[in-house]
């Protein structure tokens, strides 16, 4: 009996410890994603930043026009550009700095850009680190078919 309850006191540090490094909740799967340190390097895109994103503020994209942003794990692309995201910074929660490797109607470039999410996660604020061009707002698209993407997931 003596060893079951040193065994406990155990179990409630280790729970305790993993309370204390944080899960969050994926606002778009629905699974628990370990939370990110801030400035820490994540292996790829969290999954809440995944999807069709779109100028239009009700979210539903005019099917002839293209997409504005389409996001993956570790691609990227948007209307005659695509790239590679070559590193992702978390800067809190919902809040990331993506380095990307792409090309642009026949050219290479290397952008850096900052996307926070909204709380509800339905839109999200893109912001062209070292450009002048400021920041973007976009929503996310209602009614996409991932097979008009070239990247998927």
């Amino acid at each position: 009996m003596k060893k079951n309850l040193i065994q406990i006191p155990a179990l409630l540090a280790v729970l305790g410890l993993l309370a204390a490094v944080g899960c969050a909740q994926s606002p778009t799967s629905g699974t628990n994603e370990a939370a990110s340190a801030v400035g820490s390097k994540l292996a790829a895109i969290p999954s809440q930043f995944h999807g069709a994103w779109t100028g239009e503020p009700s979210g539903i994209h005019p099917r002839e026009a293209e997409l504005p942003m389409v996001i993956a794990s570790r691609k990227v692309e948007g209307h005659e550009w695509g790239g590679d995201a070559i590193s992702v910074v978390s800067n809190g929660a919902n809040d990331i700095t993506v380095t990307i490797e792409g090309w642009a109607e026949g050219d290479s470039f290397v952008s850096q850009q900052r996307w926070i999410l909204s709380p509800d996660a339905s839109s999200m604020q893109v912001i062209n680190v070292g450009n002048a061009s400021g920041a973007s707002l976009l929503y996310r698209a209602r009614g996409w078919d991932r097979s008009q993407s070239a990247y998927g997931d």
